[in-house]
């Protein structure tokens, strides 16, 4: 037994949570899982680090003591050993949207209960656990004060494994959620389970790792869908204007790099936006632009078609779509002709305006310049639209 080991591994768990905490508050990683639950945990678990960091230095003999006030210690740490892993459970139904009646709730708690009557027995007796030359040693009924704690998270296994099972067929975010939460209660089961079994191995420290994980796991997930957001169009689900100048300034490096870049500039416009707005109301003009964008990632499937004002798109091609350029070009002239969409419960037909320009080092200064060439080819098939009425 090495008090030492003991001892930092409470300090640097302790400091973990409380990091935990606060980065949680900046951040608010959690709060579409329920953060209040959550700190609750964190504040649960530097509870009974300190309470095992004060056992260790008892024992340690670091700290003046009876061993009247090493039981009292340690039969706390037995009792927030049995509550944290109730506050666990209650995250993990928060978590994954299980409803609690205020009696099962009220049910739940009864193990608890159980625990805090055998421990004030223990104190007596020492049939779990007793003090013996200022050491804590396990009783012949020890498993008695933890099996509570062993059903809290052996249920938060099972709840999260079920919601895991259920959410394969869900959406990618709620999958993603589903198996780190399952990875977490996971870890904090095998800490469980070890602790049973081997004396002087706290389980925290694998609880404490657990929550390390799924907040890590969460707040890149996090990070990641606040990136996809900043670049997605909210209408049409597209790149956005941000998206599309982050692409450009890609293209731009590959100028740079290689002079003979080969890409296409697409600038697409959608006529009668204003006089749908005005006619049927700005509904319909979003399914106006709803069916243009649909049409617009059908055809220029293999590049990345980004809205970039109220009724403007434009495409960058390269590599297949770059090389078919015409042909889908043509295609979506021909695909546009059958395009309606509906008014008022009325069917009107899609116009957009489209003009592509190739990028070529001999008459091309800069990825602009290109760009330019395509809305200057855009406006002129936009009035001969207008002259072809």
């Amino acid at each position: 037994m090495n008090a030492g080991i003991h001892i930092e591994m409470d300090l640097l768990c302790s400091m973990f949570c409380v990091l935990l905490f606060y980065q949680q508050k900046k951040h608010k990683v959690f709060d579409f899982l329920g953060s209040t639950t959550f700190n609750y945990l964190l504040w649960a678990s530097v509870a009974i680090m300190g309470t095992d960091l004060i056992s260790w230095l008892f024992m340690g003999d670091l700290v003046a003591h009876t061993d009247a006030m090493l039981m009292f210690v340690q039969t706390i740490y037995y009792l927030l050993q049995v509550v944290l892993p109730f506050f666990f459970l209650t995250y993990c139904f928060n978590a994954t949207g299980t409803k609690l009646s205020k009696t099962v709730h009220g049910l739940l708690a009864i193990p608890i209960l159980c625990t805090v009557a055998l421990l004030l027995v223990n104190t007596k007796t020492g049939f779990a656990f007793y003090i013996d030359h200022n050491i804590v040693l396990r009783g012949d009924w020890y498993l008695l004060v933890i099996i509570a704690p062993m059903l809290y998270v052996a249920a938060s296994l099972h709840l999260c494994g079920s919601f895991y099972v259920k959410c394969r067929n869900d959406t990618q975010e709620r999958r993603k959620i589903a198996f780190h939460m399952f990875v977490c209660v996971l870890i904090s089961f095998i800490g469980a389970v070890s602790c049973a079994f081997v004396s002087y191995v706290s389980p925290w420290y694998a609880f404490v790792g657990g929550l390390i994980y799924l907040y890590i796991q969460l707040h890149s997930y996090r990070e990641q869908s606040l990136d996809i957001l900043a670049y997605t169009d909210s209408l049409t689900g597209l790149k956005n204007y941000a998206a599309y100048v982050h692409t450009k300034e890609k293209i731009i490096q590959q100028m740079a790099n290689d002079p003979q870049t080969r890409f296409a500039v697409v600038v697409m416009d959608v006529n009668n936006l204003k006089q749908v707005n005005d006619e049927h109301g700005h509904e319909a003009g979003n399914e106006l632009i709803l069916c243009a964008s649909r049409l617009l990632c059908e055809v220029f499937k293999h590049s990345p078609v980004c809205r970039i004002g109220g009724d403007e798109f434009v495409a960058i091609l390269q590599n297949s779509d770059y090389e078919n350029r015409d042909a889908l070009k043509q295609i979506f002239t021909e695909r546009m002709k059958t395009t309606t969409f509906y008014a008022d419960y009325t069917r009107l037909p899609l116009t957009v305006a489209l003009g592509l320009c190739e990028y070529s080092p001999r008459h091309h200064k800069s990825f602009d310049d290109v760009f330019q060439a395509a809305d200057s080819a855009m406006y002129e098939n936009k009035a001969q639209m207008k002259r072809a009425k």
